[in-house]
This record gives C-alpha cells, structure tokens and sequence, in this order.
C-alpha cells in the first residue's frame, strides 16, 4: 500500500541520515575535489532519498553528479562514460559484486572497500583478479 511505501521510504531515509560515516572517507572525498577530478556517486538506493541525504549531511557538493534508483548503477554508468563525463583512466570503489562486474566490464579500476561489504567472496575474488583492496579509506589518505 501507499502508507506502507511511504512508511519503508520514511525509515531509510532515516537510516541513511544517521549511518555511521566509514573512516577517513570524508576526507577522501574532499581531497578529490580540491584536485578538480570528478567524483560521483552511483549507487542501488533511490537517487531523491540520497541527494536530499547528501544536502541535509552538507556533502552534496563533493560529487559531480549523485545517481541512484529506480535507474540502475549499470545504466548509470554506462551513461557517464558515453557522454565522455568519465574518462579512462578511472577507478571505481563499491562493496559489492555488482560493482566489481561492472568495474570489469567497462575496464575500470576497481578498489574493493571490504569493512561494509556483505560480499562473502568478495576479497577472494578481489585478490585474484588483482584488484585493490581496502578496509576504509585512511588507507589511501
């Protein structure tokens, strides 16, 4: 019903708004956009929740473009390189095999971020294809 889904919709957002930020990731982001490289975020959550997320935590304006549901990550994605707004060389962080599949795909380079991950095969299949794998992002600060 539309109470429920409005319900469901009102306690992800909740969610969103008081997840726990990962270490270091912040900082990350911020030195990526003082370099004046493109950063965005594609992710499986619905895109209004996350940009009005990103707005109300004051982050929004780190990322060149937030993309999210109903439109998938491989669309989105696949959009962005089309249009030339990501170009090669690139890296790709996700948690998922998703990510990792469409990193692979579309030859970018993936990071594996493994602290958040539900990915149980993840960092087996990460370090056999070579890719790099991080628990949170002082790691690469």
């Amino acid at each position: 019903s539309k109470k429920s889904l409005d319900i469901f919709a009102h306690l992800a957002k909740k969610a969103l708004l008081e997840a726990e930020e990962m270490d270091g990731v912040l900082d990350f982001i911020k030195n990526i956009y003082k370099s004046d490289k493109l950063i965005y975020v594609i992710s499986a959550s619905d895109q209004e929740e996350l940009i009005d997320v990103y707005t109300d935590r004051d982050i929004g304006k780190y990322f060149d473009r937030i993309l999210g549901s109903p439109v998938s990550k491989e669309y989105h994605l696949e959009r962005l390189l089309d249009s030339n707004q990501i170009s090669y060389p690139a890296l790709y962080f996700g948690d998922s095999s998703t990510d990792f599949i469409l990193a692979k795909k579309h030859e970018l380079d993936f990071v594996f971020i493994s602290s958040k991950s539900e990915w149980m095969e993840g960092e087996d299949i990460c370090k056999a294809a070579n890719c790099r794998i991080i628990e949170d992002f002082n790691e690469i600060l």
